[in-house]
């Protein structure tokens, strides 16, 4: 079945247990024999000093995983803050253009494909480093990947930003997923809500972030994954907004949600504006008065 995905995938790009570890360059170590890997991806670790703390980043489309890390300032704001970092990466015998199959149902299913190799991956981090807390932040592709394993996975993460991403679950087809990239999911955000809930269920806190200038993922996929997240959490809709001067924040506390709208900006991650070594402009990389790589460290890691 995965093969004959291959095209399908390529198309869609174009739009859109016990484990060991072998030495690399830059402090970062492959990770390896973490247990099954039915999606077949590879990965990069970094080790903290003592940290119980974990970062998973997901890369987007045509992206190296440890160059997102880099790039987004995700892995200098984690040395700073004394955080492992976990890279899972994507290749091209799964994907030509290295995006996560995140519409694939081969691969977006709990216990499936890529998304069971992530998860193995972490399992396999937390065992050897007693990890006690799972962070994931994802971009595009790596953003609706992200989504899933946040559905899918709930008690296996604190918290979780999806950055121009996707809800889950709104695509499992070539036609459903170029639908939503371009208009946003075809159900409401309370039917979204109700085909994943589960009972007795703790949902991470959640981030998401869109440019409304994205043309490639509709900001409107933003939108219904925050309202989403809410009804899941069974709280009320009602929101309290921040304003900047070219972003804002709307937060449903209670709920553990919260929106970061960017104005100005495309399909990518806001980073520093004066990245000063901690993040790199790049494609999808866009300097802003937001850097979400700080932002986020300051919220997940006291």
């Amino acid at each position: 079945m995965k093969n004959s995905y291959l095209n399908i995938r390529h198309f869609i790009a174009v739009l859109f247990v016990s484990c060991s570890f072998s030495a690399t360059s830059n402090e970062l170590v492959s990770l390896t024999d973490f247990g099954a890997n039915p999606g077949q991806l590879t990965a990069q670790f970094y080790a903290a000093e003592q940290s119980r703390d974990l970062i998973v980043t997901l890369h987007g489309c045509g992206q190296s995983g440890v160059l997102f890390a880099e790039n987004s300032g995700i892995l200098a704001q984690s040395k700073l803050a004394n955080v492992n970092v976990l890279i899972p990466q994507q290749n091209k015998e799964n994907n030509s253009t290295l995006c996560f199959n995140w519409f694939s149902p081969d691969d977006q299913q709990k216990g499936q494909g890529e998304s069971e190799s992530i998860v193995n991956m972490i399992e396999a981090v937390k065992a050897k480093y007693k990890i006690a807390r799972v962070f994931v932040v994802g971009l595009s592709a790596g953003g609706a990947m992200a989504s899933n394993l946040l559905v899918n996975y709930p008690s296996l993460f604190t918290a979780g930003a999806v950055v121009a991403g996707i809800p889950f679950p709104c695509a499992d087809d070539l036609v459903k997923a170029i639908s939503c990239m371009k208009s946003g999911s075809s159900i409401s955000a309370q039917l979204l809500a109700k085909k994943v809930y589960k009972d007795n269920s703790t949902w991470p806190a959640l981030t998401v972030v869109t440019g409304k200038k994205d043309t490639i993922v509709n900001p409107i996929n933003s939108e219904q994954m925050a309202e989403q997240w809410v009804l899941l959490n069974n709280t009320s809709l009602n929101k309290t907004t921040e304003n900047k001067s070219d972003w804002q924040i709307s937060r449903w506390t209670d709920a553990g949600v919260e929106l970061i709208e960017v104005e100005n900006m495309g399909h990518g991650f806001p980073i520093d504006i004066n990245p000063k070594g901690n993040s790199s402009p790049a494609p999808f990389f866009h300097p802003n008065q937001i850097s979400l790589a700080k932002y986020l460290l300051r919220k997940w890691i006291n």
